[in-house]
């Protein structure tokens, strides 16, 4: 096993990927990767924008696993291969040893998947959220891709920095709507943290009759029917993927989202997704807009309604799901290049 710690060169390995990369592309798209689900949807948001040219940075969780001296030396590496544009996905302090070494003629542009309520108590997502604007003011950020609604324009009006809404796209997308099996499977696959709302959730998934719900293991549903509940724990994205498409319909009602993988990876697979207002997911489909967000989205009671009614029109609304994200995907190019040209 390779330890970070104890080495003074970069790893072969990741050497010869940047220089494929640059083989290929003259962006570089630069990714922390994950630790367990910590920065997964970041990971799988940043392959579905840069699937070519995305090199993931070793880290544990937040940290910092490069040496400071093999920072430098990715970044007198990243100089040698010339790229016209570095794009970091999300922004952790340690992305600063590698900027402030980068040739200034390259732009170095921030692709942010967060949030302001996220902020609230969190000083390592403070920390990072500083450093990100600390470049700003340097101009050594030229350009920022915000996933979350709205937080584009408020940097606009805050910051003297060119900001851009991001779009995700999802590179699979099934052609039909998939029939489902006898049972009524719901998938309610969310961790447990407060603002993903399991428990109303999962309480609305069981108040309707004959019900399967599936939720990854939290230990926290021991009031429920557990015949009723089917837990899965880590699985790989593909899985993650598949599993979804197998539900009859799947939930990701949360407090506070900047965008939703769920959401995207259920509806390519045909498969509605009820959402709440606090995702601007639907906001392109008034008509999808209507028959997939809950209003009370913090009402198990209006989840449950909300639930019966989309079940009695699934294969309809499953077909709106598919060209839904059909016309995402081409929103989501014509953001990207208009990020990219800026």
């Amino acid at each position: 096993m390779f330890f970070f710690s104890k080495e003074k060169q970069l790893p072969t390995d990741i050497v010869e990927h940047l220089q494929n990369i640059r083989l290929k592309s003259d962006v570089l798209s630069i990714c922390p990767k994950p630790t367990g689900y910590s920065w997964l949807g970041v990971q799988v948001a940043s392959l579905s924008l840069f699937p070519d040219c995305t090199f993931q940075i070793p880290q544990n969780f937040s940290n910092q696993l490069l040496t400071d001296e093999q920072l430098q030396k990715l970044s007198n590496l990243l100089n040698e291969l010339n790229f016209k544009q570095i794009v970091f996905n999300g922004f952790l302090p340690y992305f600063g040893k590698i900027i402030d070494r980068i040739n200034i003629q390259t732009k170095i542009k921030v692709v942010y998947h967060g949030f302001l309520s996220e902020l609230s108590g969190n000083k390592k997502q403070i920390d990072a959220f500083n450093s990100m604007l600390t470049y700003v003011g340097k101009n050594r950020i030229s350009a920022i891709g915000c996933v979350k609604k709205g937080l584009a324009l408020s940097l606009s009006k805050l910051y003297s920095v060119p900001t851009f809404e991001i779009i995700l796209p999802n590179r699979c997308i099934v052609e039909s709507v998939r029939n489902c099996d006898d049972n009524l499977n719901i998938g309610v696959l969310v961790n447990t943290s407060f603002r993903k709302n399991i428990h109303n959730q999962a309480v609305a998934t069981i108040m309707k009759e004959n019900s399967i719900l599936h939720t990854f293991r939290a230990n926290e549903l021991s009031y429920l029917p557990q015949d009723r509940i089917k837990y899965y724990d880590l699985m790989s994205h593909d899985e993650f993927v598949d599993l979804l498409s197998k539900m009859t319909i799947n939930l990701h009602i949360t407090f506070s989202e900047s965008w939703g993988q769920v959401l995207s990876e259920s509806i390519s697979m045909g498969v509605p997704c009820i959402s709440a207002y606090t995702s601007s997911f639907f906001d392109y489909d008034e008509d999808l807009k209507r028959k997939l967000v809950v209003e009370g989205f913090d009402d198990s009671w209006h989840i449950y309604k909300k639930i019966e009614e989309v079940l009695k029109d699934r294969e309809s609304i499953g077909r709106e799901c598919i060209a839904y994200a059909k016309l995402l995907n081409v929103l989501s190019q014509e953001r990207l290049t208009s990020f990219l040209d800026a």
